[in-house]
């Protein structure tokens, strides 16, 4: 039994070793995801709560094609930049918004970069979609709250330029 308890645990260290590995994403990788300028292609309003959807009044919804340009720092903070007429984008626009966490996933050959950032008492989940193959920028997808409405939160699908 005790023969066999020493190559069990080296195994179990190794494999926690490779997991951690191809689930780290490093500093410059981050830099390359986040920083440029993308293109709103889609948009979803999501209740917070159980209320209904068709409960929910929009007078200002984004448009397509409005552009939203995000810049990172060296410590992976980004800033959302737009020069759109939208409250909900202007607001969220003037929050710095820094890194609590990055990790990767993998899921049916394509790898996709989750994050989670902060601005005050406000979060923001960021997932970057990039295929395996050619290595290729897809999209992002930012969740934001909404600071004007706490029922509901946005869910922003943005195309890189």
């Amino acid at each position: 039994m005790k023969k066999y308890i020493l190559p069990i645990l080296a195994l179990l260290i190794a494999g926690c070793g490779i997991y951690l590995w191809a689930n780290s994403i490093s500093k410059k990788e981050r830099l390359e995801l986040l920083n440029g300028e993308y293109e709103l292609v889609d948009w979803q309003i999501r209740p917070k709560s159980a209320i209904h959807a068709d409960s929910l009044t929009m007078h200002d919804v984004p448009q397509r094609g409005e552009r939203l340009t995000l810049q990172t720092n060296d410590n992976g903070d980004f800033r959302l930049m737009t020069e759109s007429s939208l409250p909900v984008l202007q607001q969220l626009a003037d929050l710095e918004w820094q890194l609590l966490y990055v990790r990767r996933t993998w899921f049916a050959w394509r790898h996709r970069v989750m994050g989670l950032y902060h601005a005050g008492e406000h979060s923001a989940d960021v997932y970057w979609h990039r295929a395996l193959i050619n290595q290729k920028d897809v999209g992002i997808t930012l969740q934001l709250p909404d600071p004007t409405n706490e029922k509901i939160g946005w869910f922003l699908i943005l195309q890189k330029k």
